[in-house]
């Protein structure tokens, strides 16, 4: 009986000491961890997002990536409809947990999808054809100036909950909290 009990209660300490970094580092504060708090995105809003984007854009080969990709569910849900999908995230966590979650998707996700742990200011947005992120008012300005400088023409950009400051004009639409912005600067001018 009493070694019965040791054992469950041996295995019980295991599964809270594997399971509750998942549940406890994402919330600790940005002094201590260096990331903004987790808020999760659920996988009906990312596919909204990406059922308001053209089809040719949301195509198997696209490329899609996440600024501050949290448990991995909006690269997901683009590399099931194809995508070649990137989460970069501070938080190693988060990335371990975005890599099980890629693991147990099937469909070939775990084939389409990295995660890697990285900052986002740090990573080159310049290569994908939809870039998602959901920031807060504080680093708005920063980020909107990032994409400014670093993204192609035709690029969607999809921000929850925020607005990015300055690209008004720039605005598609609106989808269940999420402003999508398609970014067409003017061509430039060539004088001959």
């Amino acid at each position: 009986g009493r070694a019965v009990g040791w054992a469950v209660a041996g295995t019980a300490a295991l599964v809270v000491g594997l399971v509750a970094p998942f549940f406890i580092v994402p919330w600790l504060p940005r002094h201590v961890f260096g990331a903004l708090p987790w808020l999760p995105t659920s996988p009906r809003r990312v596919n909204a997002l990406l059922d308001s984007l053209p089809a040719s854009v949301v195509a198997p080969g696209r490329a899609f990536i996440d600024l501050g990709s949290g448990d991995g569910v909006a690269v997901i849900e683009a590399a099931k409809r194809g995508m070649r999908g990137v989460g970069v995230e501070l938080n190693p966590t988060l990335v371990a947990l975005s890599r099980v979650n890629a693991a147990l998707s099937g469909r070939g996700v775990w084939s389409r999808t990295t995660f890697g742990v990285a900052d986002l200011f740090r990573t080159s947005v310049d290569a994908y054809d939809v870039v998602m992120v959901f920031g807060v008012i504080p680093m708005m300005p920063r980020l909107a100036a990032k994409l400014e400088a670093e993204l192609v023409r035709g690029t969607y950009v999809a921000s929850h909950k925020f607005p990015l400051p300055g690209w008004d004009a720039r605005l598609s639409h609106v989808v269940d909290d999420i402003y999508v912005y398609h970014y067409l600067p003017p061509p430039a001018v060539s004088y001959k």
